[in-house]
Formats: C-alpha cells, structure tokens, sequence
C-alpha cells in the first residue's frame, strides 16, 4: 500500500507567475518539497503586478499539489486600493477559509508577505490549533522603527511587537535569512534562539545559468552590446541604497563604455529618472521587471550585479537577488553598512568587493579594475558559481527546509 504524503499549506500573497521575489522563490521551494514526498497545499492571490493575465493562468493541480487563488480586488473601489488595503483583504481572506478548515494534522507554512500575515496565524492558532512555522523575509514593524516612519514608542508599533512576540511564541519555528535578522528578533523579544533557523535564499540553476554574450537574445534587443553592463536588478524599494550606485553612474558619466541598467520598479524609481534626466546621465537605461522564463538572459547581460541596504536597514531584509547573480556567475558589488552579514559573505568568499554606504569613489575604481582585467572577471565568475553550487542551490536549500517541516508533520 502507498503511503500518503505529508500535507505541507504554502500562505503567501504572491505567487509565480508574479514578479515579487518570494513568490517566485516559494513556487521554486514547493515543487522541490513535493518531490520529497509532501502534499503542497498553496493559498495565494491573482497576480498582482505580473504580465500574466488572470484568465489566462493555468495552476499545476493534482491530488498532491494544489495551488488555489483568489482574486482581492474584485470591486472597482479595491482595484484602486493602496496595497496596504489590499494586503488586509488578503489577510482577511484567508483567515475565513482557514477558520473553517478540518484538518488539524497538517501544518501552516505564514510568511511576511503580507508583513502582518503571521499574526493571524496567532489568532488560527488559538481558535483551531493549527500549527505553523513562520519565514519571516523582511521584520515588521522594525522596518518602519529604523526608517522612522513610526516612533518605538508609538501605540501602533507596541501592539505589532507585542502582537509578534505572541505569535513568535507559538509558531512550532521561525525561518531567517540571516544571522542578522535573527540577532535583530533576539534583541527586540523574548525569544528561545533555538527557535530561530537561518537558511538563507537561493537559486534554482535549471531556471537561472550563465548565457554567453553571443547567444543572449536580451543583449541584442535591447542594444546594449559592446558596453560593459552594470546591472541592478529587482526591487527599487526604500530598503536598498540606490544613492551610492547613482552618485557612481553620475561619476562615470563621460565613459561611453559602461552602462548601468536598472531592471524593475519601486519606491525609488521615478527619484532615479528624475536624478538622471536632471544630471543628464546618458549612461542609465531602465527597463520593467523581466519574466521569470528570461532572468537567465536579463541577468547574464551583467558585467557586475548591484546588491545594496540602506544603512539603516540592516538586520531588516537580506536581498534575494544576491543569489540569481550568483547563478547566472556574475561578480559583486555589495553597498551595505560594515557590520552587515553580507560584507563577510562577499570578503570571505571571494564573491566580489563590499563598498559602505555612500562610498561611490571605491566602487567606481572597482568598475573601472573589473572592466579592464579579463582575469578577474574570470576568477570571480569561477567563485560565484562554485558558492552557490557548494552553498545555495534549489537543492541544498530545500533539503534544509525539509528537515525543519518534517519534524511537525
């Protein structure tokens, strides 16, 4: 008799086709689980700002992997929603559906995406007894303390914390991205440390490898050859310092032979026009986010990938992209405050060269060394794809996540 697989429910509001990073990484995380023997179970939203169509979606359902949708703006009025709005909404809706469910021998996978969304696990928790483990992708309300969008001290903020302390309390573990992240948790509540894994994020290498020059497709539409290609590609949001890239494009501005490309969207991404348009800079293309079938092309057009934090954002967020440059063997330049995990990653592997905030001058010198040593750009390459290889594939990463979700079911 054939035993029956474990039953693992996936909650998060984007969902592949859409271009949000963790969606795409989940979808790439739940194919792999499911392989190792677990039901997958998604709830997620239509794409929100993907180029798919709703009508035109086709989910892989089976008896063992279910992904199910549901439109969160069906209302003219919530189309034109904030997202917070429409974040809520989500919520909400899946607090319903869960509440009526009859399966209490499977576990609840909550990430922060929503930002609250775990602590409508806390409430599920306590009026079902519905187990969960949390990915936490970015720390909410941390985000807004550090930015100063809201005081510490102010009521919103200790509700969220006293509301996350709650939930982290009876979430069965808690995943990070980083050894900062989980400092950043330990420092702000009272929390057992062996609840906290870090595992960090990875790439798939069926999805994402390196495409030579001559046979990228991307290069020529987009009439970028014969330029050596700075690339930072994903979110232009208010987490990453696009400062210190930009004052370097406007330093570099007379070189005709470097380009710096910006791939996707964000809070930041009109600032970064109109700082182009008003500095004249001829050197800075933009262009929408990319499909997720073409980040192999996208990404391998790079000479040098731009992984970037503000300064005070650290222990925050720990970007994704790090790891399609790294499967695609594009060398690093990390911009990022100098106690940050991610300067000991870059030094110590041997990834590429970590600059601090604000210092353009080093990185422009960087450029310029990269782009005229072939040899480097060899060695580099050779050290991004054997980290990744050794470290963060699709494959090493699941195994991990593997071993904490099969303790609970």
């Amino acid at each position: 008799m054939k035993k029956e697989k474990k039953r693992l429910t996936i909650l998060n509001q984007f969902f592949y086709p859409d271009y949000a990073a963790t969606g795409q990484l989940l979808y790439s995380l739940s194919k792999s689980l499911y392989k190792k023997g677990l039901k997958i179970n998604v709830l997620t939203s239509f794409p929100g700002y993907s180029y798919v169509k709703k009508q035109n979606i086709i989910d892989e359902n089976d008896r063992s992997y279910k992904i199910k949708r549901f439109s969160i703006s069906k209302l003219l009025i919530l189309k034109r929603s904030p997202k917070l709005i429409k974040a809520l909404i989500f919520c909400l809706n899946i607090f319903i559906r869960l509440l009526f469910y009859n399966n209490k021998k499977e576990l609840i996978l909550y990430t922060s995406e929503p930002l609250f969304l775990p602590v409508f696990g806390y409430f599920l928790y306590k009026l079902k007894s519905l187990n969960f483990i949390i990915i936490l992708y970015d720390l909410y309300p941390e985000i807004l303390i550090d930015l100063k969008i809201l005081g510490k001290n102010n009521m919103i903020i200790k509700a969220w914390q006293y509301l996350n302390e709650l939930t982290y309390e009876k979430s069965e573990e808690i995943i990070v991205l980083s050894k900062d992240m989980k400092n950043k948790i330990l420092n702000n509540y009272k929390i057992n440390p062996k609840k906290i894994k870090i595992i960090p994020s990875w790439a798939d290498t069926e999805k994402i490898y390196p495409i030579p020059r001559s046979r990228n497709w991307f290069i020529k539409k987009h009439q970028i050859n014969n330029k050596f290609i700075i690339l930072y590609s994903g979110n232009q949001g208010r987490l990453h310092d696009l400062e210190t890239l930009i004052n370097a494009a406007k330093f570099l501005k007379n070189d005709r032979n470097i380009l710096f490309l910006f791939i996707g969207d964000g809070l930041q991404n009109k600032k970064l026009k109109e700082f182009v348009t008003s500095n004249n800079l001829d050197n800075c293309k933009f262009l929408p986010y990319q499909k997720l079938i073409d980040l192999k092309f996208s990404l391998s057009c790079a000479d040098l990938g731009i992984v970037s934090i503000r300064e005070d954002s650290i222990g925050c967020v720990a970007p994704s992209k790090l790891y399609g440059y790294l499967a695609a063997g594009k060398p690093l330049a990390v911009i990022s405050p100098k106690n940050s995990y991610l300067k000991d990653l870059i030094t110590k592997k041997e990834l590429g060269k970590w600059f601090e905030n604000g210092n353009f001058k080093d990185l422009v010198s960087f450029i310029i060394e990269l782009k005229n040593s072939k040899d480097l750009q060899k060695q580099l390459k050779a050290n991004c794809l054997n980290y990744l290889k050794e470290n963060a594939s699709i494959e090493i990463i699941s195994e991990n996540y593997f071993k904490v979700i099969k303790k609970y079911l």
